[in-house]
């Protein structure tokens, strides 16, 4: 079946047959996404970020401004998702950021074929390696630090 359109441009009659339109599980996708922030500015972190995912099905993309997620084409990504819900294992890296590691559910879908929702995981807050600060506490003297007692 072609979708065919007739047109008149400059007394020529052109005839054009458009393709069927794709299915939507046929179709690249941003199949799950998220936007990724400091927990303590609320900022895109200023580092490169990583994404990985222990399964195969998917190809991580990270952008500006903390924007992440998985691409893939839903129909070869989650081919059975109109039988059972799917599971992405990811790992989130950022330099003197703590890895974030969440297992995130695509849900079963009965109308698959024809319907896709792709997963939006919101904002992701990463937390700061903890910092430790060593020493000693002095006090001035007039032969120099002397240190004190607590």
């Amino acid at each position: 079946m072609t979708n065919r359109q007739t047109f008149r441009v400059n007394r020529r009659v052109i005839t054009v047959s458009l393709d069927n339109p794709v299915p939507i599980a046929r179709r690249a996708w941003a199949v799950i996404s998220a936007r990724v922030v400091d927990e303590t500015t609320g900022l895109p972190p200023t580092v490169q970020l990583s994404l990985e995912a222990e399964e195969q099905n998917v190809t991580p993309r990270v952008a500006l401004d903390g924007f992440v997620g998985f691409a893939g084409i839903p129909e070869q990504s989650f081919a059975l998702l109109d039988q059972r819900e799917y599971h992405v294992h990811m790992t989130l890296r950022g330099a003197g950021y703590v890895t974030y590691r969440r297992d995130v559910e695509v849900p079963r879908d009965p109308n698959f074929r024809t319907n896709f929702t792709p997963v939006n995981l919101g904002v992701i807050e990463l937390h700061r390696e903890p910092v430790a600060i060593r020493g000693r506490v002095t006090s001035p003297s007039p032969t120099g630090p002397f240190p004190c007692r607590v």
